[in-house]
């Protein structure tokens, strides 16, 4: 009798009684609480209207279950007014004299928390319920999602309980395969594997918990509905239904500037890039990214990503960027990255860079002043990243961030005195230093309104940096309403601040703001506060995205002014 009793007030033990109020305005919730000695304590609290008084009851009542007093009941409820009063028995507190582990192996004990035998402590429902979910969660996860955990041997004397734990993990369950509802040009040996949907190995409901997320990271596709699970014969199915998104690319922007160095025309600078995001049907990706941003200057960046690389969690990334600037230097990067993911959303890459820099004239006074010159430069580095974004495309809520370190060798050479000439040079070697940082954020504020809000950093450490060597920034995707590549700085952070307006993921029209703090160890130049503000659109179309920026900007060597305003526009081809 009393382990039936037992059963009823800890799984169950929930009273029902009706109120008869139906009142509009606030009510105040009274409880007078009598104890084992017949003491009374009263608790007030303010209840929104009528229809809430029942559920605070119940809440309360469950609280009491939950801290050990299991023989709590209700006596009466009594309604004068907006008043609404309650009295419970609260009666004596039920201790857990001995809690015996049961038939679980003493080697599981540690995963649970538990030693051999749990002894005196008040009969917490909510102690057991943890005990229990970690029980069950260590089942699931091991291949027995169909474990189930009881007590057992319940014996009660007076206010004191005693029981043992029963586990039953059930068939153990292996996975049979992955089906995919959808067409897709993704192989199913490597989404297996990404999913970590192996044949034969043990069912983990951990990893089916992950597969939105995991999804979510590949940028060309997307689920159409939760992933089903469908078990037969001790074996477990897991079916995606997918579809894959347009997402790889080619676009072209052309930017109409006035010429610095002939007011009387314009200049015109442009780029083409080409995105490729599922390349041989395992999701490797390609980027090319060439770039005309002066009259005699072009960028080039070509990046080859290479995921699970045989079948491994890790990512190879080889990166090469060139940059011929004028016709004074010409600068080479190649970057080779390892990466992995240690959870949801998370990224640590090891990077190697080798950067070389040759200059294309022979001027001895800027080689003499130290400004310019030839060097070749290692780099060793680490970057974490973490992405909490809800859309890889086109986010309107969450935040993502990432920030690199690196140190270098570098040799140069440099004249051995200031009238040196220019073939009497002394090889330099030196450490260098990179910090880079960024982060974003998105709010929604309100339905189709947008705050997008991004904050950049990056530093530059050591004994001999030259122009050559600096960050360069400004333009379309740094500081707007200045060209590209503008500032050459040692030292930069930069603000940006957007509010979108959105028809739909990808047509919205923006406003902005960018402000930027930059500084130059090379020339001792005062530092400088360039921004930049404007507005523009994205239109979205079946084939393609059409982009329009119309940005002006100050700085200490450029005024605020429509003549010096910029524009930007371009069309990107989506497949």
């Amino acid at each position: 009798m009393k382990r039936v009793c037992l059963a009823l007030l800890v799984l169950s033990a929930i009273h029902s009684f009706y109120c008869n109020t139906y009142g509009k305005d606030k009510i105040t919730l009274i409880f007078e609480i009598i104890d084992e000695r017949s003491d009374t304590t009263v608790e007030k609290y303010s209840v929104a209207d009528s229809s809430l008084v029942q559920r605070s009851i119940n809440e309360r009542l469950h609280q009491f279950y939950f801290d050990g007093f299991l023989a709590a009941t209700i006596l009466k409820i009594a309604t004068v007014e907006n008043n609404t009063i309650c009295t419970v028995y609260k009666g004596e507190i039920y201790n857990l004299k001995h809690l015996s582990t049961g038939n679980i192996d003493k080697e599981l004990l540690k995963r649970f928390g538990l030693s051999s035998d749990e002894k005196e402590r008040s009969f917490q429902i909510q102690y057991l319920e943890e005990t229990f979910r970690k029980v069950l969660n260590y089942s699931e996860n091991t291949g027995y999602p169909f474990a189930t955990v009881k007590l057992d041997s319940i014996n009660i004397t007076g206010n004191e309980i005693s029981a043992s734990i029963n586990w039953w993990r059930g068939p153990l369950m292996t996975y049979d395969s992955l089906a995919i509802d959808g067409r897709i040009k993704l192989k199913r040996n490597w989404l297996q594997n990404y999913l970590n949907i192996i044949p034969g190995e043990r069912f983990d409901q951990s990893t089916i918990d992950l597969i939105e997320e995991k999804i979510g990271e590949l940028s060309f596709l997307e689920l159409e509905s939760e992933p089903e699970v469908n078990f037969y014969s001790n074996k477990a199915r897991i079916r995606v239904n997918v579809r894959e998104r347009k997402v790889n690319n080619v676009d072209g922007i052309l930017g109409v500037f006035p010429n610095s160095r002939d007011g009387s025309k314009v200049l015109i600078t442009g780029s083409l890039n080409l995105h490729l995001y599922n390349l041989f049907s395992s999701a490797k990706q390609l980027h090319l990214d060439w770039q005309k941003v002066n009259v005699n200057s072009q960028t080039l960046d070509a990046s080859f990503y290479y995921p699970r690389f045989l079948t491994m969690p890790l990512g190879v990334n080889v990166d090469f960027n060139l940059l011929k600037e004028d016709t004074i230097y010409l600068d080479r990067n190649t970057t080779l990255a390892i990466d992995f993911k240690p959870g949801p959303g998370q990224i640590i890459a090891f990077k190697s860079q080798f950067e070389s820099s040759n200059l294309l004239s022979d001027n001895t006074s800027e080689l003499t002043n130290n400004q310019f010159n030839d060097y070749n430069l290692v780099y060793y580095g680490l970057t974490y990243g973490i992405n909490r974004l809800d859309d890889f495309w086109y986010p309107q809520r969450g935040w993502k961030g990432n920030i690199s370190g690196f140190v270098g060798q570098k040799k140069s050479n440099l004249p051995i005195t200031e009238s040196s000439s220019p073939n009497d040079l002394e090889e330099i070697k030196s450490t260098q230093y990179k910090i880079m940082a960024n982060f974003e954020k998105y709010i929604t504020l309100h339905r189709g309104y947008v705050l997008k809000l991004r904050l950049r950093s990056g530093n530059l450490f050591g004994s001999n940096i030259f122009v050559n060597d600096l960050f360069r920034i400004g333009g379309l995707k740094t500081i707007r309403g200045f060209n590209e590549n503008y500032f050459f700085v040692s030292d930069y952070m930069i603000g940006n601040v957007e509010f979108r307006l959105m028809n739909n993921s990808d047509t919205y029209f923006f406003a902005f703001f960018d402000q930027g703090i930059v500084n130059s160890t090379i020339d001792d130049q005062e530092t400088d506060f360039p921004f930049g503000t404007g507005l523009g659109m994205n239109l979205g179309t079946n084939s393609g995205i059409f982009s329009f920026v119309l940005a002006i900007g100050k700085s200490q060597t450029q005024i605020f002014s429509l003549n010096s305003a910029k524009i930007h526009f371009g069309y990107t081809g989506r497949f």
